[in-house]
């Protein structure tokens, strides 16, 4: 069930940004609970939740990003520890969760959020990990947004945007 609820917020948030589009954003609190869920950990949608709020970061409007943030800042520091690949994670899928968050981590970044502490975690653990799909996921968006020749990793700059 909250599969396809995901999926309705995900189509919710995608229309409510088109430039041409009537429809609204969604509510807070349904984007709260957005950042919940990575906050949380929720393993059941854990996964999804990541891959929207990348959504939200690469696309989404400020005040839908706002909603989210602290919470998935919350999350992805919890998450550097839990899914580490000396730690016991029976009922996981470590690999595919790491690759969401640095997916995540590389569109926070892209959002002017590459001082947060989580952010810059997730982008300093990618070029280290045994998965080629995990190692080459900030270069493959920084390839989508600067073109084919930003072949090396993306330093961490020092952070505007923090209140930290």
């Amino acid at each position: 069930m909250a599969s396809v609820a995901l999926s309705g917020l995900s189509s919710w948030i995608h229309l409510s940004n088109s430039s041409d589009s009537s429809v609204q954003s969604p509510p807070e609190d349904i984007l709260r609970e957005l950042g919940l869920m990575i906050a949380a950990r929720r393993k059941e949608s854990l996964s999804a939740a990541l891959q929207i709020a990348k959504q939200v970061f690469d696309d989404g409007s400020d005040d839908q990003r706002d909603v989210i943030l602290n919470f998935t800042l919350e999350g992805l520091e919890y998450l550097a520890e839990e899914l580490r690949y000396d730690v016991e994670n029976d009922d996981i899928d470590v690999p595919n969760l790491r690759w969401r968050c640095t997916q995540l981590a590389s569109s926070m970044s892209n959002a002017g959020f590459s001082c947060r502490p989580a952010v810059a975690r997730w982008l300093e653990l990618a070029p280290t990990d045994p998965f080629p799909e995990i190692r080459n996921a900030p270069l493959d968006d920084l390839r989508k947004s600067i073109g084919e020749d930003a072949l090396q990793p993306r330093q961490v700059e020092p952070c505007a945007d923090s209140d930290e």
